[in-house]
C-alpha cells in the first residue's frame, strides 16, 4: 500500500512537470500581488450597492423595502457560487477562473447604473453576487495553494486588502451621491426630483461615473491576470514528499518489531468524516456563530448609510456614506492589526476585544446615535475595529480543533450566507420608520455569538481533541 502510494506521488508530480514548472518565488510574489488587487476590486465592487442604495430606489421610484431585496438577492447568490465554485475549480484552472470571474463583475459594474428597470438591476446584482462567490472562493484556494506552508500571513493579507476595497467604495461614491440633507419623505423627494430644472441633473444619472471607476478597477485586475497567463502561467505545485516519507517511516517501524496498531491497519477514509456527538456538537455551535456574526456584518455595512439617513439626523446620502467609510477604513486598519497580533495575542483574547467593541458601537447606536452625528461616527468606527478580525480569529481558533472539510466549510458558509440573506428582508421592511431596527437585529446576533463562543470555550478547556 504505501509503495502505491508512493507511485501515485511519484506520477502525479511527474504529470505536473509535464503541464509545467511551479512558479519561482519572484513569481508567486507577481502573483499573489495579482491576487490581493483583484482583492482591492471584489471588496470595493461588492460594496458598491450599500452607499447608492438610496438613489438607485429615487432612480426606480420604489420604496426601501423593494429596493433592500438587492442585498439578499447579491448575499444569496454570492452562497450559491461559493459553494458552486468549490466544485468547478476542481475541474478549472483557477487562474482562468479568476480572469473569467473578474471580467464579469467588471462588466456588471459597468452595466448597473445604465439599467432601465429595477428587474434588471436586480438581474446584474445576482450575477455580480455570482461572481464574488465563485472568485472569493477561488482565490483563497489558489493563496493556500501555491503558497503552501508559507500562506498564513498572505492569506491575512487578502483578508487586508479585501477591507480596503470595502474603505474605498464609500470614498468613490460619496462625491456623486446627494448632499443636501432633507427632513421630508420620500415622495417629497421624487416629486422635487421630477419637477427640477433640465440643467439640474438627478444623482441617480451620476452614478455612471464612480460605478465605472470602480469597473476600471476591475479591468486592471483584468488586464493584470491576463499578463499573467501570458508570461507567468500557474500551475499547480507538485505534491510534498512528506507522505512517501513518513510512509518508509511506517514501513521500517513495522520492521523493526512495532505493535502501533494505528499503523498495522490503513484508517478508513470517509467522505464526510467520522460524525460523533461531539464532533457534531461543535460543529452546530460553529454553525451558530458564522450565521450570527455574518448576518450582523453584512446587514451593518449594507444598511448603515440608510440608518443616517432616516434617523432624527436626515443625513444626505453623501453625509451617510462617508460616515460608512469611517467603519470600512477601521474594518481595514483592524486587519491590518490582527495581521501582527495574531502573533503576540491569544485568539480568545482577540475574539473578546473585537466583541466588546461590536457591544459598545451597538450600544452607542441604539441609544444616542440616533440624534448625535458624533455618536453616529464613534458607532461606525467602533463597529469596523470590532468586525475587523472575529472572522479570522475565529476560523484561526476553531481550526486547531476542527479539520475544515469540503463539507463542513459548505455548512458554514450555507448558514454565514443563509442568515446574512434573510437579514435584509427583516431591516428593509422597517428601517424607514424604525432606523433602530438595525440595532435590534445586532443584539439577536450578539447574543448567539457570546452564547457559541462561551460554548466553544468551554468544550475546547475540557477536551483537547481534534476532530477530522
Amino acid at each position: 500500500m504505501d509503495q502505491e502510494k508512493a507511485i501515485v506521488v511519484s506520477s502525479s508530480s511527474e504529470e505536473s512537470k509535464s503541464k509545467g514548472k511551479p512558479l519561482t518565488r519572484k513569481q508567486q510574489l507577481i502573483t499573489a500581488g495579482a491576487i490581493f488587487w483583484g482583492n482591492i476590486a471584489f471588496g470595493c465592487a461588492f460594496n458598491t450597492y450599500g452607499p447608492t442604495v438610496t438613489s438607485l430606489q429615487h432612480k426606480y421610484e420604489t420604496d426601501d423595502d423593494t429596493i433592500s431585496r438587492v442585498f439578499t438577492i447579491l448575499t444569496g447568490s454570492y452562497m450559491v457560487g461559493a459553494l458552486s465554485g468549490g466544485v468547478i475549480f476542481n475541474y478549472v484552472n483557477r487562474q482562468l477562473a479568476a480572469l473569467l470571474l473578474l471580467s464579469t463583475m467588471g462588466a456588471m459594474m459597468f452595466l448597473t447604473p445604465h439599467c432601465p428597470s429595477m428587474g434588471l438591476f436586480f438581474a446584474t446584482a445576482a450575477i455580480m453576487g455570482l461572481c464574488c462567490g465563485s472568485y472569493d472562493t477561488a482565490q483563497f484556494v489558489w493563496m493556500m495553494e501555491m503558497m503552501q506552508k508559507d500562506c498564513p500571513p498572505y492569506v491575512q493579507s487578502q483578508h487586508f486588502f479585501y477591507a480596503l476595497g470595502t474603505s474605498l467604495a464609500g470614498l468613490i461614491m460619496a462625491p456623486f451621491l446627494d448632499e443636501e440633507e432633507d427632513d421630508e419623505t420620500n415622495s417629497t423627494i421624487t416629486t422635487t426630483t421630477t419637477t427640477m430644472s433640465p440643467d439640474d441633473e438627478p444623482d441617480y444619472d451620476k452614478l455612471f461615473i464612480p460605478y465605472t471607476i470602480v469597473g476600471l478597477m476591475i479591468a486592471t485586475g483584468v488586464v493584470y491576470q491576463i499578463i499573467l497567463i501570458v508570461f507567468v502561467r500557474y500551475y499547480p505545485p507538485p505534491p510534498e514528499e512528506n507522505e512517501s516519507d513518513n510512509s518508509q517511516k511506517s514501513i521500517s517501524t513495522l520492521e523493526d518489531g512495532s505493535t502501533d496498531a494505528a499503523l498495522e491497519a490503513p484508517k478508513t477514509s470517509h467522505p464526510f468524516g467520522v460524525w460523533t456527538w461531539p464532533k457534531l456538537r461543535m460543529i452546530v455551535l460553529c454553525c451558530c456563530f458564522y450565521g450570527a456574526y455574518q448576518g450582523m456584518e453584512m446587514c451593518t455595512f449594507q444598511f448603515f448609510p440608510k440608518f443616517g439617513q432616516n434617523s432624527d439626523l436626515h443625513l444626505s446620502e453623501s453625509k451617510s456614506s462617508y460616515v460608512l467609510t469611517g467603519m470600512t477604513v477601521a474594518f481595514a486598519v483592524g486587519r491590518a492589526i490582527a495581521v501582527v497580533a495574531v502573533f503576540k495575542v491569544p485568539l480568545q483574547i482577540i475574539l473578546c476585544v473585537n466583541i466588546f467593541f461590536v457591544v459598545i458601537a451597538n450600544i452607542l447606536l441604539v441609544s444616542w446615535a440616533n440624534s448625535s452625528l458624533t455618536v453616529l461616527w464613534a458607532s461606525s468606527i467602533l463597529f469596523g475595529f470590532g468586525f475587523s478580525s472575529i472572522y479570522s480569529s475565529f476560523s484561526a481558533y476553531v481550526e486547531r480543533y476542527i479539520t475544515f472539510t469540503n463539507f463542513t466549510t459548505a455548512l458554514m458558509i450555507v448558514c454565514g450566507s443563509g442568515v446574512a440573506a434573510i437579514y435584509p428582508l427583516v431591516v428593509g421592511n422597517s428601517i424607514e420608520e424604525t432606523p433602530v431596527v438595525l440595532s435590534y437585529t445586532s443584539f439577536f446576533s450578539i447574543f448567539f455569538i457570546i452564547l457559541s463562543f462561551s460554548t466553544l470555550s468551554y468544550l475546547t478547556h475540557k477536551n483537547k481533541t481534534r476532530y477530522q
